[in-house]
């Protein structure tokens, strides 16, 4: 944030990334709290449409990976072509190849556990495969 104005108990923040973001906030030190409050908030953020950078602070991979939950529940085999030319469309924002293949692992494990969060559940799996089917060999 880029402190505008300043005072011991009031203050106003504007967008640092860019100047041409609307975005602005005002804050107040709470009497009864002692902490800082928000009092009024502008509108939201612009500054997404402003830069062609690849890499904008406000689009990380966890951001992109919980709005890709979704796309992965239905079809866990998405193409990383495919989520690219969706966040771009949704962001209005040309997204790095790289970053969308990490967000699209990290959505896949959000929803479905990791490789080792597999691994560790198969003990008990096969517990209960074997306990429900008689006659199952497990070795």
């Amino acid at each position: 944030m880029v402190i505008c104005k300043q005072n011991p108990s009031n203050h106003i923040d504007h967008c640092p990334t860019s100047q041409n973001c609307q975005w602005w906030l005002c804050a107040k030190l709470g009497a009864k709290t002692g902490c800082w409050e928000i009092s009024r908030l502008g509108p939201p953020h612009s500054c997404l449409m402003d830069t062609d950078s690849r890499s904008h602070q406000n689009l990380c991979k966890n951001l992109l990976a919980s709005d890709m939950e979704s796309l992965v529940k239905v079809d866990p085999a998405y193409d990383v072509n495919y989520v690219v030319e969706h966040a771009n469309s949704k962001y209005n924002y040309t997204i790095s190849y790289q970053k969308v293949w990490q967000a699209l692992r990290r959505a896949r494990e959000n929803v479905y556990g990791t490789w080792e969060s597999s691994c560790q559940f198969l003990p008990k799996y096969m517990g209960a495969l074997q306990r429900y089917n008689t006659g199952t060999i497990v070795e």
